[in-house]
């Protein structure tokens, strides 16, 4: 489904991740009260070792989650930087193990770097 949208206001949308850990629930009444369309950034919680998840695909999802609950209305979308192999993605792994996806020197046959 489409964010919730209106010419009348400027369109903002949310696109952002804490470091540190999980959002409040403050932060994510807010968020989700305040923005149409929210996507967590690939950092969320990348420093909090209290963690028990361990891939970035997991810590968004759950973030995402909770938004929805706050405000059912509000439009999710889970956002993956594919242009960069970043470790904390779990998709890291299974691009590791897949040396066919990889790029190589026509004349070398090496993988590029």
């Amino acid at each position: 489904r489409r964010p919730r949208f209106s010419w009348a206001t400027v369109p903002v949308f949310f696109h952002s991740c804490n470091m540190s850990g999980p959002f409040s629930d403050a932060a994510i009444a807010f968020i989700a009260e305040r923005f149409p369309l929210v996507t967590i950034e690939k950092g969320q919680g990348i420093y909090d070792a209290t963690s028990t998840t361990t891939t970035a695909e997991e810590r968004i999802s759950t973030e995402l989650a909770r938004v929805k609950r706050a405000n059912p209305t509000t439009t999710t979308l889970f956002y993956v930087n594919a242009v960069l192999d970043w470790p904390w993605y779990e998709l890291h792994d299974a691009f590791e193990a897949a040396e066919t996806l990889y790029a190589v020197d026509a004349a070398t046959g090496v993988p590029c770097a």
